[in-house]
């Protein structure tokens, strides 16, 4: 046996031994449970990206390479980061870092695709320990809520490792979708998830999110037309009625929801919308110049909007960038539907899709609940489209 054989074969030693999947799973379970960045930072690098490129081999490469929502995907980062180039007294230090941070991002989602197409039944995992880490967060913030009497935004609720109601809705809103959307396991195990589906639901509802709750609406409205089920939508009336039980009961108000109105979004996206429009093309890039106080006292420089701050940083090229990465895995979680019946990575994709139409982030962070939010919905679809059986034309 030659030496480049014996390679091969320990490396499938390896592939076939490594706890590589359980492992990711873990380390999106850190990111919700944990403050120690640096903790489930090294966890990562160390224990998930190292053994992913000496495990990679050219017929993985090849098929993650095939994946349109991979290649969107890396478009779109690509764009940010050249984006800083020209932006303003941006240091060449600093535009490595953001380098790395944006190769870093990439690669969350190249392993994330990579475990999915290995195995559909990571979907499942991934699902779990999502739903699983946010309950256990949902709990602990709503111990610090109302027992502890931390409220840092008055009515709305807070999570313990994030203070903005905002984020906490949007992590929550997703772990809701994840733990709906499996359907295959035991019976005891599917009415557990439904519990936590609802629970969740009704931490969204708490936190006062209403981009989350469209999310949530979204995909729900979906599983329901493709499914057929208009007659047993039994998880959506279960929330509702918890909902308006909560709001029967004060603990969501919902004057106080109407009250904030639009919360000024009209006003920002009409503001945004002329700014972008001054550099269409290239954008204005990461500067931190472009902030405006609206009418209700709010400054910021955040559109609220994925697209109008894709928009805003990157011209249309990122526009189109991030939109035809919505776009390839919209298609690819309907490709999977159609042919395993699994609803997650379409589910997912609706709802990272119809969230950010309300709220927006810049992807150029070390390991970080974006990386959950953004990714975890992206590389799911990438990986059920580079995956062999999603990539054959279903048998009629």
């Amino acid at each position: 046996m030659t030496g480049l054989a014996r390679i091969e074969e320990a490396r499938q030693r390896l592939r076939d031994r490594l706890p590589l999947a359980p492992g990711h799973a873990l380390f999106v379970a850190l990111v919700l449970l944990t403050p120690y960045a640096r903790l489930y930072a090294s966890f990562y690098y160390i224990l998930l990206l190292i053994p992913f490129l000496l495990l990679l081999d050219a017929r993985d490469g090849r098929a993650l390479a095939g994946s349109w929502v991979l290649r969107f995907a890396l478009a779109y980062l690509g764009l940010l980061w050249l984006s800083a180039f020209w932006t303003p007294d941006t240091p060449p230090k600093a535009i490595l870092r953001i380098g790395r941070h944006v190769l870093a991002n990439f690669s969350f989602i190249a392993v994330t695709a990579w475990l999915v197409a290995r195995d559909h039944g990571h979907v499942a995992r991934l699902c779990r320990s999502l739903a699983g880490a946010a309950v256990i967060t949902a709990l602990v913030s709503l111990w610090l809520f109302h027992v502890e009497g931390y409220h840092p935004y008055g009515w709305r609720l807070t999570a313990w490792l994030w203070p903005n109601p905002n984020t906490a809705g949007a992590v929550f809103g997703l772990a809701c979708v994840a733990a709906a959307a499996p359907a295959a396991g035991a019976a005891l195990l599917r009415r557990f998830s439904l519990v936590a589906a609802t629970f969740l639901a009704v931490c969204v509802a708490l936190t006062g999110s209403r981009a989350a709750l469209a999310g949530i609406g979204a995909s729900g409205l979906a599983w329901l037309v493709l499914n057929r089920a208009w007659r047993k939508p039994a998880g959506q009336a279960v929330a509702a009625s918890a909902v308006a039980g909560l709001a029967a009961a004060g603990w969501i108000t919902a004057g106080e929801w109407l009250a904030r109105g639009d919360s000024g979004r009209l006003e920002l996206w009409s503001h945004f919308w002329a700014v972008s429009w001054q550099r269409p093309w290239l954008g204005w890039g990461l500067r931190q110049d472009l902030a405006v106080t609206i009418s209700n006292g709010l400054h910021t420089d955040d559109p609220h909007s994925m697209l109008l701050e894709t928009f805003m940083r990157t011209g249309l090229l990122g526009v189109l960038a991030w939109g035809a990465a919505m776009i390839a895995g919209l298609l690819a979680g309907y490709r999977h539907w159609r042919r395993h019946g699994g609803f997650a990575p379409l589910g997912l994709t609706i709802y990272l899709a119809t969230q950010g139409i309300f709220e927006s982030a810049v992807p150029i962070n070390p390991p970080d609940w974006f990386w959950i939010l953004l990714w975890i919905p992206v590389g799911i679809a990438a990986g059920v489209e580079a995956s062999p059986t999603d990539r054959r034309r279903p048998v009629r």
